[in-house]
């Protein structure tokens, strides 16, 4: 028959990460990572989060061992399994020198995996800059040309009211 035990589980938005390049100047960009993973465990103190910071070509280039804040999740069960339904976050920023820049021609990609345990949630990313002016759209500070055939006029008399 079935057992009326269940294992203790994640909510389905337990595994999140959040990445954002930004240039700094002279050559540098700021990678700011956050990532929240959850867990089932029975030994939620002492656990490190794991941060790397690696190429396309999966060069490890940096790494950040975080202690992980802990947000503890309601679980019925731990009375019964002595295991609690966690939810691990950590937040670093990473700087890296003269990246490979994302370009249409080339489009250069990083990946930020974080682990913790055996849990790994990955993701790519590129470093880019978008400038939009009154007369043109620039990425990594050269024009952009895009073409289209749409016309649209946009004025006060046309506005909905």
């Amino acid at each position: 028959g079935r057992s009326m035990w269940k294992r203790p589980r994640l909510p389905p938005d337990a595994r999140r990460l959040y990445v954002a390049a930004k240039e700094v100047g002279n050559g540098a960009w700021n990678i700011s990572v956050t990532a929240e993973l959850g867990s089932v465990t029975a030994a939620p103190a002492g656990r490190t989060l794991t941060l790397h910071l690696t190429d396309d070509n999966g060069q490890v280039l940096d790494t950040a061992f975080s202690p992980p804040m802990l947000q503890a999740l309601p679980s019925p069960e731990v009375w019964r399994t002595g295991k609690e339904t966690a939810i691990y976050k950590t937040a670093h920023t990473f700087t890296l020198q003269d990246p490979k820049l994302w370009d249409l021609d080339a489009p250069n990609f990083y990946i930020s995996p974080p682990t913790l345990d055996d849990d790994t949630l990955t993701t790519r990313f590129g470093c880019r800059t978008i400038e939009i002016t009154p007369t043109a759209l620039a990425a990594q500070h050269k024009r952009v040309l895009i073409k289209a055939s749409a016309s649209i006029t946009i004025s006060a008399a046309s506005a909905p009211r």
